[in-house]
Parts: structure tokens; sequence; C-alpha cells
């Protein structure tokens, strides 16, 4: 009599076990399939994502090459800029020395 009892008994935890078992593996199983969904319907907009950001990185590029192309010649225009105002400074200190010299001869000459 207790052995009718006790093989239900084992027969129902083993079973439940199994069931147990074959569940969370199922649940984890479906856990991975489910990531990989999303990630498969996600993966076109990711691809077009990556490629508007490379493209506006290459835009970016050829904007800085440019800007640094007139950066140079900018540069190189402050320096001639810069040495056309030395030789006119030059100039200056030259024709005020002059007159000057000419207003002391024009004195002597007048006095």
């Amino acid at each position: 009599m207790m052995r009718e009892w006790i093989v239900p008994i084992i027969s129902a935890i083993f079973g439940g076990s199994i069931t147990a078992f074959f569940n969370y593996r199922g649940k984890i199983l479906g856990a991975n399939a489910e990531r990989e969904d999303v990630y498969a319907d996600h993966i076109n907009d990711l691809f077009k994502r990556l490629d508007n950001t490379q493209k506006e990185r290459d835009e970016l590029k050829e904007q800085n090459i440019e800007l640094r192309s007139q950066i140079n010649e900018l540069t190189k225009l402050t320096e001639q800029l810069k040495a056309q105002v030395h030789s006119l400074s030059n100039r200056v200190t030259e024709l005020t020395k002059t007159i000057k010299k000419g207003e002391k001869n024009n004195g002597k000459t007048n006095q």
C-alpha cells in the first residue's frame, strides 16, 4: 500500500522536475531568440545610421581641408600685408625726416 503512494509521488516529483527544467530551458532559448530578433529587426536602421555618420564625417573632413587651405591663404596674405605696412612705415619715417631737414634748412635760409 505504501508502494502505491510512493511511486506516484516520486513520478510526480521527477516529472515536475523534468518539466520545470525544459520549461526553464525553453524560456532561456526563447529570450535569446527574441534578442536576436530585435537585433535583426534593427540591423538595417543601424547600418543606415552608420552610413549617415560616415557621410557626415567625410563631409566634415572635406570642410576641414577647405578651411585649412583658407587659413594658409589668409596667413600668407597677412604676412604680405605686414611686410607692406613695415615698408610703408619705413617710407613715412624717411619722409618725416626729409620734411624735418627741409624745415631746418628753410629756417636757416630765411634767417
